[in-house]
């Protein structure tokens, strides 16, 4: 896909390194792709690239990488300058930088052939970003440099220029950087539901202050201001954080603790959801077996001070009324979804559905979310299957979504192989592309277990129980607050591709409202650009530069809307099918504005007044592309589509 136009703009950062720069004593100085996880025996490329090109629109977040390696042990500092454009300067303070710290792996994630990791066991990982501008070197060991740059959104689109110096053992080496701003803008809104469960105790735990005081909460904002930086924008809250208490009249509700999660979830935009967890669990025979019963809640006594377990069939009735109440009088209710347990299967689905029906009977405004493993749990109101088993159930989830469930996903740790998650042997590509996989699929969010699972030293030791390494956790306890790591970086890429997907979307049917057309769907060179990256559940993009070349195409028609003459084409095999070979017909459907003359090739369709035309056109094999020009008021717009063919043997 190619379009051209005479006045367009990009967003572009370049960060070039001159290769005839030299290495003094002994320091070694190269550029490598963010989503490579450069390895601590990475030697220098002997064709290093010149430019590292990230693409973001203006508020978006993008990351770039150097390696350092240095014969001897000494400190490498990092500086950036103010970045000059055409209409001002962004400041120096816009681009962050950091140290990538390594992790131990001691055994490799199961199941996983040798090519789908990127180190073999025992090995150790790039993982966590150390905020800075000062690293102590090893001798021998390649030491990535993480650069985060974050687009001003009132920056003008355009071109700026500024450097990155790079300086360790009395020498440095500046290092050009130039960034171009697109025109169009990265949503303040979410459009992707996305949650990561978390460890509040552990929030407090591993910065020594008490759960609930007032150190704590200020400990949980700065960790929620992490999420919405990642565009995370759900936090489960525990139903255990609203009191229960009796006397002689009954029970009595205090949901002050409750509030002010909600409150400060939402202050930080960490809140577009309200998900309250499990109220059940297991039986005796555990996740096999065929019983989940509703958990005895701690109630206090008024009058003694005293605290027992109430069973839950004395209990949850009047607290599934009270908190529905609650939600509804603060406004919440409509937001709040409820899990009843986790990971319920076909063994006892059917249990599953009578205390679901029970929680409903005294809560039925408040709707409900499991993450699933099975296919038949009707009733349920989100539903969230693993990624695997949405590709072996997937008949069984698309008529549920038919019938009016909103679809989820989520990854633990499962799946492996040859499916993307987000583990720490695994590319950062598997990482990235799991949000394709929400857009390709029609899966409204994304769901994890695993924000915060702690290790007692979850730099040294990386997991526990015999799961994945990373499973467990994607970012680290620094001393004040969270570290975020490059795989959490790499998720916050893949939301921001569902933005520009989302974009593209909503510009494509504003354009089709406008002129009053249906002829094409709002979606559907969205849907058909993502099935560029997402072909099925297991064969997807696997190259950086498969992502960012659709990435880029998908800017590149979001811009072009704002052009004139702007155009929407559909086609009739869309461009992800290849055509085989013999006579090719493509059939073409385009809305222009009308009055704009339009030409498929050498044929002149006709326009109606909706600005809309339709043709069948003959495709040549051997140069599989159709180009459609779009003439008014003296301005050009060319788009050109093009196939892969399949040919016989």
């Amino acid at each position: 896909m190619k379009i051209t136009q005479a006045s367009c703009s990009l967003v572009l950062l370049a960060l070039a390194l001159d290769p005839a720069v030299g290495q003094p004593g002994g320091l070694s100085v190269w550029i490598a792709d963010p989503m490579e996880k450069v390895l601590p025996n990475a030697q220098a490329p002997s064709e290093p690239p010149a430019s590292i090109e990230l693409v973001a629109a203006r508020g978006e977040v993008e990351t770039g990488q150097l390696v350092v390696l240095s014969d001897a042990a000494l400190e490498v500092r990092v500086a950036v300058s103010d970045l000059v454009g055409p209409e001002g300067a962004i400041p120096a303070s816009a681009v962050e930088t950091g140290f990538v710290g390594y992790v131990p792996v001691a055994a490799n994630t199961a199941a996983t052939p040798p090519e789908e990791l990127v180190a073999i066991a025992p090995c150790e990982i790039p993982d966590p970003i150390h905020p800075g501008a000062a690293w102590a070197l090893e001798a021998g060991r390649a030491q990535p440099i993480w650069l985060t740059v974050r687009t001003p959104r009132d920056a003008a689109p355009g071109r700026y220029e500024g450097t990155v110096t790079v300086a360790a053992g009395g020498a440095e080496q500046a290092v050009p950087l130039r960034l171009t701003v697109y025109g169009f803008e990265m949503p303040v809104e979410r459009h992707l539901l996305y949650t990561n469960w978390c460890n509040a105790g552990q929030f407090a735990s591993k910065h020594g202050v008490e759960m609930w005081s007032e150190e704590f909460w200020a400990v949980f904002e700065r960790y929620l201001a992490a999420m919405a930086d990642h565009r995370q924008n759900i936090l489960w809250v525990d139903p255990g954080t609203i009191e229960i208490t009796e006397d002689g009249d009954g029970f009595h509700f205090d949901f002050s603790r409750f509030d002010r999660w909600v409150e400060t979830c939402e202050k930080h935009g960490v809140a577009d959801r309200i998900e309250i967890q499990q109220l059940g669990s297991f039986g005796p025979e555990g996740w096999a077996g065929d019983q989940i019963v509703l958990m005895d809640r701690p109630v206090r006594s008024l009058e003694t001070g005293e605290t027992r377990r109430a069973p839950a069939s004395e209990v949850l009735p009047d607290y599934l009324r009270a908190l529905e109440a609650h939600l509804r009088e603060r406004g919440w209710l409509e937001r709040t979804l409820l899990h009843i347990a986790d990971e319920p299967s076909q063994s006892n689905h059917l249990s599953w559905s009578e205390q679901s029906a029970f929680v409903r009977q005294y809560a039925p405004g408040i709707r409900q979310i499991d993450a699933i493993e099975g296919p038949r749990f009707d009733g349920l109101d989100v539903w969230v299957p693993k990624l695997s088993h949405l590709r072996a159930w997937n008949r069984h989830f698309q008529k549920a979504q038919a019938d009016g469930a909103e679809m989820w996903f989520y990854t633990c740790c499962h799946p492996m192989g040859l499916y993307p998650n987000r583990f720490l042997d695994y590319s950062l590509l598997k990482t990235r592309v799991l949000h394709w996989y929400n857009w390709r699929y029609d899966l409204a969010g994304y769901l994890h277990w695993g924000l915060n699972f702690w290790t007692d030293d979850p730099f040294t030791e990386v997991t526990f129980a015999g799961l994945p390494p990373g499973d467990c956790y994607i970012i680290y306890p620094g001393p004040d607050g969270p570290l975020s790591s490059i795989r959490w970086d790499a998720v916050r890429d893949g939301i921001e591709d569902y933005e520009y997907l989302w974009l593209l979307t909503h510009r494509t049917g504003r354009f089709l409202r406008e002129r009053d057309s249906t002829l094409i769907g709002a979606s559907e060179r969205a849907d058909e650009l993502a099935r560029g990256v997402v072909w099925d559940f297991l064969n997807y993009a696997r190259t950086n530069d498969q992502i960012r070349a659709a990435r880029s195409a998908i800017a590149e028609e979001i811009e072009a809307l704002e052009w004139r003459p702007a155009v929407v084409l559909a086609t009739d095999p869309p461009t992800y099918e290849p055509l085989v070979e013999g006579p090719i017909a493509v059939n073409v459907r385009g809305v222009v504005e009308p009055g704009t003359k339009v030409t498929v090739g050498d044929v002149e369709p006709v326009v109606n007044a909706k600005g809309e035309f339709e043709l069948q056109v003959a495709v040549d094999g051997n140069d599989p592309r159709i180009v459609v020009s779009a003439e008014k008021d003296g301005q050009t717009t060319r788009v050109t589509r093009q196939w892969s063919v399949l040919r016989e043997r």
